[in-house]
């Protein structure tokens, strides 16, 4: 009678450790958000310029952004990635890259070239214009640039994952004749998960 009693609480207690040790992996993938590592590693302002009569801003800013994902376990699925510039809390650009749907193996890294160029309306404050001027005529601009994603992890694509990375540059503008742009120096982005 004593050994049945305690191969029985064996059993349970074995049959309790063997669903745990299902159960938690499968909440940990389920729940745990991904992570991706943003660095913008190059970037180029070539046009900026603002026609303040019709408040126009004319830009061309190229960018080299690298994409990692420090996961050993997971790949990940990219949607949809999209880039947005803003000057002094004005978005001025948006692009939404073309090249996807992207999978990412583990532990790789991936470099995205998107490419902000054209014109926008802005309405900027005296005391914007007058740190725009100030920083065209340094030659060095304050851009901050936003790269939003819809991910899902590869195992798991009906889960939808949509982490922003905020990256605050200081982008040598190289249209600029008074002096001679400084290189850029590449800038690791803050990245929130949602």
């Amino acid at each position: 009678m004593y050994e049945n009693k305690l191969i029985l609480k064996s059993l349970t207690i074995l049959g309790i450790s063997l669903v745990f040790a299902i159960i938690i992996p499968i909440v940990w993938v389920l729940f745990v958000n991904p992570k991706v590592e943003i660095t913008v590693t190059n970037a180029s302002l070539t046009q900026f310029n603002l026609n303040s009569n019709n408040h126009t801003l004319y830009y061309n800013l190229a960018l080299d952004v690298a994409l990692r994902n420090p996961s050993p376990t997971f790949r990940l699925h990219y949607e949809r990635i999209e880039v947005t510039a803003k000057y002094r809390e004005e978005r001025f650009a948006l692009v939404t890259l073309t090249l996807l749907p992207l999978n990412q193996g583990t532990k790789i890294t991936t470099i995205l070239h998107p490419v902000l160029q054209g014109q926008s309306f802005v309405r900027f404050s005296e005391h914007d214009l007058f740190e725009f001027d100030l920083e065209t005529a340094e030659g060095v601009c304050s851009i901050d640039v936003q790269v939003s994603f819809h991910m899902s992890r590869r195992i798991l694509k009906g889960i939808v994952y949509k982490p922003r990375g905020m990256c605050m540059l200081k982008v040598p503008l190289s249209s600029n004749q008074t002096r001679t742009a400084s290189s850029f120096k590449a800038t690791e982005c803050a990245v929130r998960r949602h």
